[in-house]
């Protein structure tokens, strides 16, 4: 039926092999409680289907176009091979509603200026995935929070895909009852992506942060051989970058990187906090830092009961404080003739001994302090 020319449906719509344009003639339909099967339907001129707190469903469609849930508790339930552009959790509430076996193949984005948590739900008990070419986002400038987590039965969900926080301020949660990450998890612009799920989360592939980003593992974190972690740089300072953030133990393992963006150069005095947690076990098998711009700046990393360090320092600053100054002559003094490889115990270039080479670098150097 059409009320003030917009078609609203509460019907059964069977389009199997069959294809309809919602255009500037027939305009945008409202899903009213109805429901859709088979066949595309091709959205021209942005009039396309829009959802409702009345729901429908969506089965096999395919459709060319943003679907859009930009009124107060507005849902879909979607089955089978449905596809779309891209949906738009644009309200209040709004949300996709997922049969079991669903895929994600498209993307689904949080977004818009109303306040309020937006939800991907399961409505059978099963399992879920993202695929390779879907996304689930929370958009950058949104206002409210997007809930990835269970509305009936068991959640499992399977992430081959990207899972990105963009908010800032704003947090997504992704709470299914089981979850595997065989994709890409980030969180930039001072958002949080909060992974909690029952037991410890162990990474097989990417996490990125930066920005002030921060993604938080609940009940732990293992990082496997062949994870990842990129921190992203683009400024000197913690929020510059992001981090990890552990409740209870990290497992560390697989692969650290840092990646100056945007145009951003590391130098002496820059440093970063990029992962915190209750305790610790082992430590990255390899670090991708990148090369700094003056030969004689060092990468420094400082890992302790409760965080995680690293920085930039001139080779002569020992104790990265940045100034080259009495403390570290003295370090220099007091471990004169030593036999150590270890700069904060005076050896600068890293040749197994305290000596003049040494004695002579802070000299030379002396009184030299950070850019910024």
């Amino acid at each position: 039926n059409r009320t003030g020319g917009t078609v609203n449906l509460s019907a059964t719509v069977n389009n199997t092999g069959s294809s309809f344009d919602l255009d500037d003639t027939t305009g945008s339909w409202r899903l009213l409680g109805g429901s859709i099967t088979g066949g595309s339907i091709n959205s021209v001129n942005g009039n396309t289907l829009l959802l409702t707190s009345s729901g429908g469903t969506l089965t096999d469609v395919d459709l060319n176009g943003d679907l859009l849930a930009n009124s107060t508790s507005a849902f879909a339930l979607v089955g089978g091979a449905t596809r779309f552009d891209a949906l738009r959790l644009q309200a209040n509430s709004a949300e996709l509603r997922m049969s079991a076996g669903y895929v994600i193949n498209d993307a689904v984005i949080a977004e818009g200026a109303a306040a309020g948590p937006r939800f991907i739900r399961n409505n059978q008990a099963g399992s879920f995935t993202i695929s390779n070419t879907g996304s689930v986002i929370l958009g950058a400038g949104t206002a409210g929070s997007l809930n990835v987590q269970p509305l009936f039965g068991s959640f499992e969900l399977t992430n081959n895909g990207l899972i990105s926080a963009e908010a800032a301020g704003q947090t997504l949660l992704v709470n299914p009852n089981t979850f595997t990450n065989n994709g890409t998890l980030a969180a930039r612009n001072g958002s949080a992506l909060r992974i909690s799920t029952s037991g410890v989360h162990v990474n097989d592939d990417d996490l990125v942060v930066g920005t002030g980003g921060r993604i938080e593992f609940i009940n732990g974190f293992e990082q496997a051989a062949s994870g990842v972690f990129t921190v992203e740089l683009s400024s000197g300072i913690d929020s510059g970058a992001g981090r990890i953030a552990v409740t209870g133990n990290a497992s560390l393992g697989g692969s650290l990187v840092l990646d100056p963006v945007n145009g951003f150069t590391p130098d002496w005095g820059d440093a970063w906090t990029i992962a915190t947690y209750a305790s610790r076990t082992g430590d990255f098998d390899t670090v991708d830092l990148p090369t700094l711009a003056n030969a004689d700046y060092r990468w420094w990393s400082e890992v302790n009961a409760t965080n995680y360090r690293l920085g930039v320092r001139h080779f002569a600053d020992l104790n990265y404080d940045g100034t080259i100054n009495f403390n570290d002559l003295n370090t220099v003094l007091s471990n004169f003739g030593t036999m150590v490889m270890n700069f904060r115990l005076g050896d600068t270039n890293d040749d197994g001994v305290v000596n003049f080479t040494d004695l002579n670098a802070i000299l030379s150097n002396f009184g030299l302090s950070a850019p910024r």
